[in-house]
């Protein structure tokens, strides 16, 4: 089967997603509540550091992720759309995003967006035949009723 236009399109865009995302993650700095810290057993830059780092593993996954998507591979399909779940969770924030950071705010809508677009898509009917089950999940894939 040809890959179908819209898998090409949403990958490319997830792709730019996650290009923008590092970018942020390098240039923007990262601030935390002072009551944040627990009772003072880690310095500012010790726990920045490790969130960072979660962050770049973070990142790390969602590259995995993308690249097997565009193969088409089932389990992909689905961590996109938990992920797709994740940046919309994410708009309970964007008004204190916004207050902090205009061009995060504007980042955190544009996942929104294309959140919404992913989930509509990956719902298709061209979309679920780029995905096929797994050989070993057919037997519990729900059959048609013969009448």
């Amino acid at each position: 089967m040809q890959r179908p236009t819209g898998i090409t399109v949403t990958t490319f865009l997830m792709a730019l997603n996650i290009c923008v995302g590092i970018v942020f993650l390098i240039i923007h700095p990262l601030a935390a509540p002072a009551n944040f810290y627990p009772a003072g057993r880690y310095t500012a830059t010790q726990v920045m550091f490790c969130f960072r780092l979660l962050l770049f593993a973070f990142t790390a996954l969602q590259c995995v992720t993308v690249w097997f998507y565009w193969l088409g591979k089932f389990w992909a399909r689905r961590l996109v759309i938990a992920g797709c779940l994740l940046y919309l969770w994410q708009l309970v924030q964007l008004r204190a995003t916004w207050n902090h950071s205009h061009a995060g705010a504007v980042y955190t809508a544009y996942d929104a967006i294309l959140a919404c677009f992913l989930l509509w898509y990956l719902f298709t009917p061209e979309a679920k035949a780029w995905f096929p089950w797994p050989a070993a999940a057919t037997r519990y894939r729900p059959q048609p009723i013969d009448r």
